[in-house]
Formats: structure tokens, C-alpha cells, sequence
């Protein structure tokens, strides 16, 4: 999986308008801009699919709106904080990609599609992922978090839906997954202990983790001490056969045996 940190003009301007918590100069153009072109206004906000799917190639039929924005001072500044964002993002990801590409090879074992990274400014509090882009702009001060935060809906993305009733597994699963073991792997120590909410489900879920994750039925109680997460080892048949399989697979495994994990 490789993942492209980009900013364009036109998303970048998009998100100014219809997403971002704005204030100052920017916010007083905004408002100008309602006032006096909201049928425009309302053209532009229903293009951003036609935006999104081809953002390299996208031209707006009328771009007044994006250029009152894009042709002011105001709007350099704009610019120049989402690119600090960008190249952050990027350094990020170089320093951690190898170990986490082969923790989805070896582990989950799915293959992810190469995605576009449509860098916004860090304060509008999105991450969305499409076919092949993903529209960012999060807050976050600790680095791992922050590029860990994609992963997880990117792992997402390229996992069946499921009904609302049973999505809690694959939700659940995959955090414990991404911010539990993948998380752990990267700075060499349990994030278990004190990263992680631990419910009543994930403590049900928990040990079938570690199954999955190839960790060998001698090895299960010391695995349980490190993470500090308590669990009676004799109730649990030892399930072999799931670390062979994919997190797809490791999902639907959990799913059907819903009431047998879930009694313990």
C-alpha cells in the first residue's frame, strides 16, 4: 500500500467553504460569498463527487467562487499551513510504512489499493475515505495516532459491511488490531494497558486476537500479563486454524460464534 500526500486547489477551497470551523478574514469572504452567490454556492457543494473522482483533472464550470478565495492574501497562509500539514503526514508515513504494510501482509492479510491523500487544514476534523482518496485534515499531536487514524479506515474500507446489529465486531476487531497489536509493534510496549478502553467485549474478543495473531497457546498467559488484561485460559479452546486465515475471515469467525465467545 502505498499512500500519495497531495493538496489540491479546488478540494482545499471546498472545505473552506462547507466543512471547516473558519474565523477571521476567511470567514468574513464566506460570508460575503452566501450572501451574493448562493445559487452558485449550491452548484459547488453538489460537485464534490464529480470533484473527488477525478480531482487531478476536475475544472469547474464556473470557478468566480473558488478564485475570490484562491486570489486572496488570506488564502497563501491557508495554503502553506495545509502543506506543513502535508509534508508531516508524509514524513510520518515514510518513517512508519514498512512495518505497517507488513503488518497487513502478515497478518491481515488483504490486499489494499494505493491511495491519494487530499490533504486539508489539520482543523477541519475529517478523514473520509472514497474509492482511491482520502479527504484528511485531523487534529493530532502524537504521530503514530495520527497516521494509525488513516490505517484503521483504510483497513475499514477494504473490509465488508455488515448489518448494524454485528458491525460492533468488525469495529472493534479492527481497533484492537490496529491501536492494540500493530500499535504495540511499533513502539516496542503493550499500548494495551493504558491506550485502550477495555469493555466487557473486548476482554471477550481479546483472547481470539491474540489466536489470530499467532500467538502459541504456551505463550497466552504471559501475552495476558504484559497487556494487563485477565483472562481464564481454560475456558477457551485453542483455535489453531485462525492465524492462517484473513481479518475477512478472522471477522466472520467471530461473528458466528457470537454467543459461544460471548459466554465466556
Amino acid at each position: 500500500m502505498k499512500l500519495n500526500f497531495v493538496i489540491n486547489d479546488y478540494y482545499l477551497v471546498w472545505n473552506l467553504l462547507f466543512q471547516t470551523n473558519t474565523k477571521g478574514v476567511i470567514e468574513n469572504i464566506k460570508r460575503k460569498i452566501y450572501n451574493n452567490y448562493k445559487k452558485d454556492l449550491k452548484i459547488i457543494y453538489n460537485e464534490k463527487k464529480e470533484l473527488l473522482s477525478d480531482y487531478k483533472n476536475y475544472i469547474p464550470d464556473n470557478d468566480t467562487i473558488y478564485n475570490l478565495i484562491i486570489e486572496n492574501n488570506i488564502y497563501e497562509k491557508i495554503y502553506k499551513e495545509a502543506e506543513k500539514y502535508r509534508l508531516r503526514l508524509m514524513s510520518i508515513w515514510d518513517k512508519y510504512k514498512k512495518d505497517i504494510n507488513s503488518f497487513i501482509s502478515k497478518y491481515l492479510k488483504i490486499d489494499i489499493n494505493n491511495y491519494d491523500v487530499l490533504v486539508v487544514n489539520k482543523e477541519t476534523n475529517l478523514i473520509e475515505v472514497y474509492n482511491h482518496i482520502i479527504c484528511m485534515g485531523l487534529y493530532e499531536k502524537d504521530d503514530i495516532n495520527l497516521i494509525l487514524k488513516v490505517v484503521k479506515e483504510i483497513i475499514i474500507k477494504n473490509t465488508k459491511n455488515y448489518p448494524k446489529e454485528i458491525l460492533i465486531y468488525k469495529d472493534v476487531i479492527i481497533e484492537l488490531l490496529i491501536d492494540g497489536e500493530l500499535k504495540s509493534m511499533l513502539l516496542n510496549k503493550s499500548t494495551y494497558k493504558n491506550e485502550l478502553e477495555i469493555t466487557s467485549f473486548k476482554r471477550y474478543l481479546y483472547p481470539y486476537i491474540l489466536m489470530f495473531m499467532g500467538c502459541e497457546k504456551d505463550r497466552l498467559y504471559s501475552r495476558e500479563e504484559k497487556d494487563n488484561i485477565i483472562f481464564d485460559i481454560n475456558k477457551y479452546t485453542y483455535e489453531r486454524q485462525i492465524k492462517n486465515i484473513t481479518v475477512e475471515e478472522f471477522i466472520d469467525f467471530c461473528v458466528r460464534n457470537r454467543k459461544h465467545i460471548q459466554s465466556k
